[in-house]
């Protein structure tokens, strides 16, 4: 029967490190002598583990060496997986996702609690989607999305381990598709002549940039290119290009107000600054702002005054054409409505 085995060893870099390997011991008699000896067969190497995955990964190995032809079943519960998962995922920042998508990711797994001590093998359709009814009531349908997709990473990762042969079956829910959030150009104006000065230049570099919020709290003044009149963005992946974005003339005298040598430009250290200066600035004047409607915004003007979808869309990072496209849908909804009151009939008394 498999068992677990830690052997001390040296590795190449001259550290001690503990190899785990499955085992597989036998009680044998000497024909000769008549006394026992144990023969113990290496079956799998694991490489350096933790206990609690050796542990996890031993079970498994039971199951296939018993017996190989046999459909291999798992006995591992989702957090067990998870556990494994984590480390993996993580060793994936900067190379495969950004730092964002794993603070997702672990976000999504705090909300995954009616699942997390089943056995992975007995969750399937029926029992995701009751699941899904269970979390209804405290998500919104995009916030669930979120985690239905880390779900399904995560089964994903347990079919190429050889936990689960097939994957099972989990649908989105529908997201409704809101009228976008933007500022006016007099809310701007408004905010901006009562704004204090370092809330003023970040409102300021949002609505002339279109900047990710996290991009903005990660730019530093040696990206900002003064005498070529361009913003750099660097890609937290390696596998992606980052992008340059114009400096607007406006922008530029705020920049040259306040440019330093070295450091970020942000004038706060942390987004939980930033959205409660916007919460107060926006509450004294009766105006609802947050980072992302400063971006959106900018998408909204460049849009109404008739930018490329293409310009707009590597200006803002969007990788995928219909996201711009949605803002110039919305002005033509607009139009449409304008257009209506012009009706020639308008005038009539019914």
């Amino acid at each position: 029967m498999p068992a677990i085995k830690y052997l001390k060893k040296e590795s190449k870099k001259g550290k001690a490190v503990t190899y785990v390997y499955i085992v597989e011991n036998q009680t044998l008699i000497d024909p000769e002598t008549q006394k026992k000896r144990i023969k113990r067969t290496y079956l799998e190497k694991l490489g350096v583990l933790g206990k609690e995955v050796s542990k996890s990964q031993a079970k498994v190995a039971l199951l296939r060496y018993v017996d190989r032809n046999q459909h291999l079943t798992c006995d591992l519960m989702l957090n067990e997986i998870i556990e494994e998962f984590k480390p993996h995922y993580k060793n994936q920042i900067g190379k495969v996702i950004k730092p964002s998508t794993y603070e997702s990711f672990e976000y999504g797994i705090k909300n995954m609690g009616s699942l997390m001590n089943r056995k992975i093998r007995d969750i399937g359709f029926d029992q995701i989607e009751d699941f899904k009814d269970t979390i209804n009531e405290n998500l919104s349908n995009r916030s669930i999305n979120i985690v239905l997709i880390h779900l399904k990473r995560i089964f994903k990762f347990a079919q190429r381990k050889g936990y689960i042969t097939t994957l099972p079956l989990i649908d989105h829910l529908r997201v409704s598709t809101k009228e976008i959030k933007r500022l006016t150009t007099d809310q701007i104006k408004i905010l901006l002549d009562n704004a204090p000065e370092k809330i003023k230049r970040y409102i300021c570099m949002m609505v002339f940039t279109g900047m990710r919020p996290n991009e903005m709290m990660n730019l530093r003044w040696e990206d900002v290119n003064m005498p070529e009149n361009y913003i750099l963005i660097r890609s937290d992946n390696k596998f992606k290009r980052g992008r340059k974005i114009p400096i607007h003339k406006a922008l530029k005298k705020v920049l040259l107000d306040h440019k330093e040598n070295q450091g970020f430009v942000c004038p706060y250290d942390t987004k939980w600054g930033v959205v409660s200066m916007l919460n107060r600035l926006g509450n004294r004047l009766g105006i609802k702002i947050t980072p992302y409607t400063l971006r959106k915004t900018f998408t909204s003007l460049m849009a109404e005054n008739e930018v490329s979808p293409f310009s707009l869309a590597k200006i803002l990072g969007h990788t995928n054409i219909s996201t711009t496209y949605k803002y110039y849908v919305e002005i033509e909804h607009k139009k449409l409505r304008e257009e209506l009151t012009k009706h020639p009939l308008d005038e009539i008394e019914i």
